[in-house]
């Protein structure tokens, strides 16, 4: 899906990866409404993932019918066949892997252990708990669907790390004061930090040379870290407590906030995104 996702962007000339993504956060949280309403009327899960399997099943059967290939537009079809076929193993691509790694990690803490940090440390009740991920998503969100014309126009080496700034001062306030308002306010800051990572991330991947091998390598890596940061978080915390644990994720966004500054994996993404905000002629 992200490779053509990048294909279509590509197509049409408008940096809309991170709408796509943007789109998949508006489907969790449809997802969760959906659930909530089913509990709340008293229907089981084997229902609910009937009907929605059911129109997942014909939805997706019809849409990919109408996919366009996927080398349309793409560095692929420049490269012609005799390209390198091991082109997706540089150091540009392992970069972007890294990146899209700690991306998913934060994003996976953040959805297992949110609403426990407000519950069994801040003290805060049930409902408000449950805020801190609609917090952290709706932020994203918001920032997925806002930032494209503004990413246009400033360099990922400077939006980027400006982004992960927001959500690394965010929680450590959040950790630092513990307090229920402040917490919702540092997930927020926290999707805020990472809404634009991974898109941009996938995005680049397309403009190297290896195109779809290389966006598959960045994404198998990314959801890597989403498995195994809940799990780290976990374990961290049984040894020295949630607040502490937690810890990792302003860490890890600092080091990804450092490691964009000083690199160059994002440049030729850049050069799409300037290409297409300024009008021709």
């Amino acid at each position: 899906m992200n490779t053509q996702a990048a294909t279509v962007e590509r197509a049409a000339r408008a940096p809309i990866m991170a709408r796509f993504h943007g789109m998949w956060s508006v489907g969790t949280l449809v997802g969760a409404v959906v659930g909530a309403a089913c509990v709340g009327a008293g229907n089981g899960l084997a229902a609910q993932l009937t009907v929605l399997g059911a129109v997942v099943l014909v939805v997706v059967g019809a849409l990919t019918r109408r996919l366009i290939p996927d080398a349309a537009g793409g560095p692929a079809a420049a490269s012609g066949p005799a390209r390198d076929k091991r082109a997706w193993t540089t150091p540009t691509v392992a970069i972007l892997a890294a990146i899209s790694f700690a991306s998913f990690l934060c994003e996976g803490a953040a959805t297992d252990w949110s609403a426990n940090y407000l519950r069994n440390v801040v003290g805060a009740g049930p409902s408000v708990s449950a805020l801190s991920y609609a917090a952290y998503t709706c932020a994203m969100v918001i920032t997925r669907f806002g930032a494209p014309r503004l990413h246009a126009r400033v360099a990922s080496r400077r939006l980027l790390p400006a982004l992960a700034l927001v959500a690394v001062v965010g929680m450590s306030v959040t950790l630092a004061t513990a307090n229920p308002a402040v917490s919702l306010l540092g997930f927020a800051a926290l999707g805020v930090g990472v809404a634009l990572l991974v898109p941009t991330a996938f995005s680049a991947a397309y403009s190297t040379s290896g195109a779809g091998s290389a966006i598959a390598i960045v994404a198998a890596t990314g959801w890597l870290g989403y498995l195994l940061g809940p799990p780290l978080i976990g374990h961290l915390s049984g040894w020295v407590g949630l607040s502490v644990a937690l810890v990792t994720i302003p860490v890890m966004m600092s080091i990804v906030g450092v490691v964009i500054r000083c690199t160059a994996a994002f440049d030729k993404a850049d050069e799409f995104h300037r290409d297409v905000a300024t009008p021709a002629g």
